[in-house]
């Protein structure tokens, strides 16, 4: 009888999980136009322009950060050592004009303002002194195009910038990771350049000013930062800790009285008054606790479940937008970890090491013995010390949300929304031949930190805010849109067009030019009434692809159909109540088993 009772409990989650999949993903808003993508074409740009032909090559790094100049019609694009110009005059086809070498040194970023071009460089002959450069603009005139106007010290690897609306003020993330050169280990201080011209155009003689602003007056806080959820794993045996903190991105109010930057790493976000020149607070955002991943590489494929285990948001980009008149911030939940072999010291620890440990109540046993179980959680990456109190692992928890996320930004960045798991489950339903893949071969990452949000940008448009998230794992674009409810987005589509459905090699599909948005690093969108198309416009790069693809925007009635008929296990979307409701009914199915 008690096993009866179980085998008709176990039956009963499995039948509601089924229905009610099925009654939420019929449900279709027919009230709003979808939005669609289209793609346009792809520029292909050169990793060596040292030879009497440019050479092009897939995983050169040639491709980065980009920027546009609308009113010229023209692209900056940024890699490894190299500035490249793009004519975006016709988005159905880019032409690569020039480039430009800028010998040692990785090109991080890039911004356009006004008649300026500003890049940050990383220095690899001297990395604890990389530059913000500053370049005129393209022109057909000789001798006034892209002349560097100037090269201003910032610090140890600037690696994203930001400027406000008058193109006065630049802000720069200072990433200072640490460097490994054969057996010498050295860590760099990150920091956030503020430089600001006080002549009010760069080109003037007027030296501009320069604020570096560290993190040496929280070192007294270092407990009053863990209470607040900042991570902190690589400073737990080492005397201080701002050394730990690493700028990773930035975005910029809309009164260019903020900024806010992400410390990637140690799930945090900084906030930074620009009229004052002072780091004013260091926001934790805590952790989400897990429902459906796909948390290994070698359970056959897609294979979707639930497990109860934490994960740190760990964003890169951050976008702040002002919608419905709340001031809020997008996050794309990317994740990173620390592992540095010359300090000895590496935050990882996969699923089957933990065999021996001793755990606490909160630690389900089911997921205990999945550990054990390389088709399970035997593969995943978890984080080695968070969660570890007094020799027992009270939580586990895993890098990145593998989502995105809305905040706050008044109210002490407090969580409006996470998208859960709806990424993977999107992918597998619509995208399943570049799931979790590296690009050749799917579910390769599912146990490291899965898709990998990157990008991030915004599009008002059909009265609604648009939400456009790149994947890095292996290349997609998902879309997401906001009317009047800030904590309701509504899944819009996804392209994936850029990754060719066939048998063939990432190379041959390069070679042969049909390979594009690999590993998008960066995305740019022209609004309506842009002065190039009619319709919006999407730019994308691809850093693996060394690419810069175009996509056209368009609504249209129900773009996607939703079939009905497919299973649920491949990755679908559930809504809340029948997800909770299904989550806990195999919570106690597990427990009574």
């Amino acid at each position: 009888m008690y096993t009866l009772t179980i085998c008709f409990i176990f039956l009963a989650c499995v039948l509601f999980d089924v229905h009610s999949f099925h009654e939420s993903e019929g449900k279709v808003d027919k009230s709003k136009l979808q939005l669609v993508l289209e793609h346009l074409s792809t520029v292909y740009l050169p990793y060596d322009v040292t030879t009497s032909e440019p050479l092009y090559k897939l995983k050169s790094a040639s491709v980065e950060q980009m920027a546009i100049h609308e009113e010229d019609k023209t692209m900056y694009v940024v890699g490894k050592g190299l500035f490249h110009v793009v004519n975006i005059s016709d988005p159905t086809n880019l032409v690569y004009i020039t480039t430009v070498p800028v010998l040692d040194s990785d090109l991080t970023d890039v911004e356009v303002c006004g008649n300026y071009i500003f890049i940050t460089s990383d220095n690899m002959k001297d990395k604890a002194n990389g530059q913000l450069l500053i370049y005129s603009r393209y022109t057909t005139t000789p001798g006034f195009s892209l002349r560097q106007i100037n090269a201003i010290t910032v610090g140890a690897q600037p690696d994203m910038l930001q400027l406000t609306k008058d193109c006065q003020t630049a802000v720069i993330a200072v990433e200072g990771e640490p460097v490994e050169t054969g057996e010498d280990f050295t860590d760099y201080p990150g920091a956030i350049a503020i430089v600001r011209f006080e002549g009010g155009r760069p080109a003037d003689s007027i030296p501009p000013e320069v604020k570096i602003l560290d993190f040496k007056k929280f070192e007294t806080s270092y407990d009053d930062l863990l209470a607040r959820n900042v991570k902190m794993s690589y400073s737990r045996t080492r005397k201080g800790f701002s050394d730990e903190f690493e700028p990773e991105y930035i975005t910029i109010d809309e009164e260019s009285r903020k900024a806010y930057v992400v410390l990637q790493e140690n799930n945090a976000v900084v906030e930074v008054d620009l009229n004052t020149y002072e780091i004013t607070q260091i926001y934790g955002l805590g952790y989400k606790q897990w429902g459906h991943l796909d948390a290994s590489k070698s359970d056959g494929g897609i294979s979707i479940s639930y497990w109860p285990i934490r994960s740190f948001y760990q964003p890169d980009a951050i976008k702040f937008y002002v919608w419905q008149q709340r001031k809020l911030a997008f996050t794309a939940n990317e994740g990173e970890y620390r592992v540095y072999p010359n300090d000895g010291f590496d935050e990882r620890r996969i699923g089957v090491s933990f065999k021996g440990s001793k755990f606490g109540p909160n630690v389900p046993l089911f997921v205990v013995d999945a550990l054990n179980d390389s088709r399970k959680l035997g593969d995943l990456t978890f984080s080695k010390g968070d969660g570890f109190i007094d020799g027992t692992y009270e939580a586990l928890y895993m890098f990145g949300g593998r989502s995105f996320s809305i905040w706050d930004t008044e109210n002490n960045f407090e969580l409006l929304y996470d998208s859960g798991s709806d990424f993977e489950e999107k992918i597998a339903v619509y995208c399943p031949h570049v799931f979790n893949s590296n690009g050749d071969v799917i579910d390769t990452v599912s146990d490291q930190m899965g898709v990998q949000p990157e990008g991030l940008a915004t599009l008002e448009m059909d009265s609604r805010l648009f939400i456009f998230i790149t994947i890095e794992n292996p290349g997609m674009l998902l879309v997401y849109s906001l009317d009047a409810d800030v904590t309701s987005p509504r899944f819009e589509t996804i392209f994936c067009d850029g990754i060719p459905k066939d048998s063939r090699s990432l190379t041959a599909k390069y070679m042969a030019r049909e390979l594009y948005m690999v590993h998008p690093e960066d995305i740019r969108i022209l609004g309506e009434g842009n002065t190039i198309s009619k319709s919006p416009l999407v730019f994308v790069t691809g850093s693996v692809s060394g690419t810069v693809s175009v996509l056209k925007v368009g609504l249209v009635e129900n773009a996607i159909k939703f079939d009905e008929s497919r299973n649920h296990s491949s990755g679908t979307a559930f809504s809340s109540l029948s997800l909770s409701l299904a989550i806990w009914c195999k919570v106690i199915f597990c427990w009574l088993f």
